[in-house]
């Protein structure tokens, strides 16, 4: 905070000043999760259904992403590209939850066209990862890093695993997808159990790096629509926005969250 003191004398004289304060009101503002970097995930107050619906998501903040990227990067097979013709064609919000058993993720995408292809990140699919120890690794991913992928399969959808810690018991198996399509696109949801990702499940106001993309191909190429960088350019978890971890009525503090 900076400010400027102003005071006159009259006439010539030694002025001193001494016990000066200075007042500054606070006026908090609200910066939705798709800005701010920081997603808020509360406990489920009742098990999540997991069938692809978001009747049970009406109450959890939602973090928009818009913004489309065509692809131009070395790890790219095909070196094409497919610009976004606008929100229609390509855009999402996603939701968190958490219970005592699992991590819960609804992602609802926007995409007026269906297509997969080989590998499957440079089709229509979902990529997220997570920083489970939040080192925030600035090369390459860390020891406690992982690498999802969730991969349309006609009007379904199944989990695989780019990448986990050598100490992971987690599996595809493990992890609970379902998706419910229509003409405007898909909605995937998604559970992970606890005990194949910690030792325990969070405690409150821990946190977790996390990123997560959508993929779009319309025949022209690959474009990918994300949160935050740090999955598509690089692998790079110092990117990744972070998941904060609350109990049940509690708000959480980060103060170090990425800009």
């Amino acid at each position: 905070v900076k400010g400027r003191l102003q005071f006159s004398t009259h006439g010539r004289g030694q002025v001193w000043l001494d016990d000066v304060r200075v007042a500054v009101q606070l006026r908090p503002q609200m910066i939705p999760p798709a800005k701010a970097k920081v997603y808020p995930v509360a406990l489920a107050a009742a098990t999540i259904a997991v069938d692809g619906l978001q009747e049970e998501w009406r109450e959890a903040p939602r973090a928009d992403v818009r913004a489309a990227y065509a692809v131009s990067q070395a790890e790219a097979i095909i070196m094409d590209k497919e610009d976004s013709k606008g929100s229609d064609d390509l855009s999402f919000s996603f939701a968190a939850r958490h219970d005592s058993a699992r991590l819960f993720l609804m992602i609802a995408v926007r995409d007026d066209v269906r297509k997969t292809v080989r590998p499957y990140w440079q089709g229509d699919s979902i990529q997220f990862a997570l920083d489970t120890t939040f080192g925030r690794s600035k090369k390459g991913f860390g020891a406690g890093d992982y690498a999802i992928g969730v991969v349309l399969k006609g009007t379904g959808a199944k989990g695989v695993i780019e990448r986990k810690p050598k100490t992971s018991s987690l599996t595809a198996s493990h992890i609970e997808v379902a998706c419910e399509t229509s003409r405007s696109g898909y909605t995937v949801e998604l559970a992970i159990p606890w005990r194949h990702l910690l030792k325990a499940p969070p405690k409150h106001n821990q946190r977790m790096g996390f990123s997560i993309i959508v993929n779009d191909n319309d025949g022209g190429g690959r474009k990918w629509a994300e949160w935050t960088p740090g999955i598509a350019r690089e692998k790079r978890p110092a990117q990744y926005g972070t998941l904060l971890f609350l109990s049940q009525g509690n708000i959480g503090l980060c103060l170090d969250a990425p800009a």
